[in-house]
C-alpha cells in the first residue's frame, strides 16, 4: 500500500497544514503555524518522515517530549514519556491525525 502525503491533517484538535518540498529531505514542524514539512527528494522515505513528524508533533503537544538539557547528536537531547494510559490516547490522536 502506497501512502499517499495528505493536505492536512487534524492534531490535537488543530488543522494543520502539510508542506511538501521536493528539494530537501527530512522532515520537520512548527506548532506555532500547525505546520508540518516533508521534504520529498527521497519518495522512499517520504512516509517513514510524514508518520515521524505527525507522530513527535502530538507527542509535544500533550507536552509528552521534553529537552535533556545538554546537547547530543543531532535531536539526540530530545526525549520522550508517557505511560501505557498516554499511549493509548496517542495512537487515538495518530488514527484521526492520519484517517
Amino acid at each position: 500500500m502506497k501512502l499517499k502525503i495528505p493536505k492536512t491533517v487534524l492534531i490535537c484538535g488543530q488543522r494543520w497544514k502539510i508542506l511538501q518540498e521536493d528539494k530537501k529531505l527530512g522532515g520537520s514542524f512548527n506548532s506555532a503555524r500547525c505546520e508540518i514539512r516533508i521534504g520529498t527528494l527521497s519518495k522512499k522515505e517520504c512516509p517513514d518522515v510524514f508518520i515521524h513528524e505527525v507522530f513527535e508533533s502530538i507527542l509535544a503537544m500533550s507536552n509528552l517530549r521534553y529537552s535533556l538539557g545538554r546537547q547530543l547528536d543531532e535531536n539526540g537531547d530530545l526525549i520522550f514519556v508517557f505511560n501505557h494510559k498516554e499511549f493509548e490516547k496517542i495512537c487515538s490522536d495518530l488514527s484521526i491525525a492520519l484517517f
